[in-house]
């Protein structure tokens, strides 16, 4: 929630739907780009930056936060390429609606 409110993104609204997932989980990952509003992958001793490209491949809005409110505080609004690896970051991803 913190991350959430200091990158100003709306985790959801109305009866929207919220999965929450370990950064490693690729197969939990594609699965909830088939129902989830929004993905939340907790724990960025993964590959976050790969995570990020495969939600905007399915057509996701994403942002890359890392220690919010601590010392080394980063949010990148939709990252590319490599993201730093650790342990405090999450990506919040947002079903993107045409």
């Amino acid at each position: 929630m913190a991350c959430a409110a200091r990158a100003g993104v709306n985790l959801a609204v109305g009866d929207e739907s919220i999965v929450i997932l370990v950064g490693d989980d690729i197969e939990g990952l594609m699965r909830a780009t088939g129902f989830a509003d929004t993905i939340i992958v907790l724990k960025g001793s993964a590959d976050m930056g790969r995570v990020a490209s495969l939600l905007r491949n399915y057509e996701y809005s994403v942002t890359y936060a890392r220690r919010c409110y601590m010392d080394g505080e980063l949010i990148i609004n939709e990252p590319s390429g490599e993201l730093p690896r650790d342990y405090f970051s999450l990506v919040i991803a947002r079903r993107i609606y045409k």
